[in-house]
């Protein structure tokens, strides 16, 4: 199953399915709303903070997460992976998949860093995303807390 996924920017022929997911958390998502996140700079690569999706063999959108590259400390690169939302009822084994596609998409833009946040979405996922981090060699990097204003 790994290899199985691969991370790439959301285009706008993409959009639609990615819309669908990310409605997953975010009920009021809407292909309009989404659009600007699809923009890229003039090089044609995707802008900072753009929507990328993770991609079976079928083009298939499994998975929706926005991401930012920054130096990390001492030094290095690191790819903060942020807004993950994964489609439902997906099992461990093709989570540990998508994963992987992550820090494949990270080590294509000179990270050597991964750190990931996911929103908690009541109900959701029934598959404990922590727990597989964990085991995919993910340990806490400090505290990430929210709250709504």
């Amino acid at each position: 199953m790994l290899g199985a996924f691969d991370a790439r920017p959301i285009c706008q022929h993409s959009l639609p399915a990615a819309v669908a997911v990310l409605r997953l958390g975010v009920p009021d998502a809407t292909l309009k709303s989404c659009r600007p996140l699809c923009q890229r700079d003039r090089n044609g690569r995707p802008k900072q903070g753009a929507l990328i999706g993770v991609f079976d063999q079928r083009d298939y959108v499994h998975a929706v997460f926005r991401s930012l590259v920054e130096p990390s400390l001492p030094q290095g690169q690191r790819m903060k992976i942020y807004d993950l939302i994964i489609a439902d009822s997906i099992a461990e084994r093709m989570i540990v998949a998508m994963v992987e596609a992550l820090a494949n998409y990270a080590r294509a833009s000179a990270c050597d860093t991964l750190t990931v946040a996911a929103p908690h979405i009541p109900g959701a996922n029934s598959v404990p995303l922590q727990a597989i981090l964990a085991g995919c060699g993910f340990d806490s990097h400090g505290l990430l807390m929210g709250r709504r204003l």
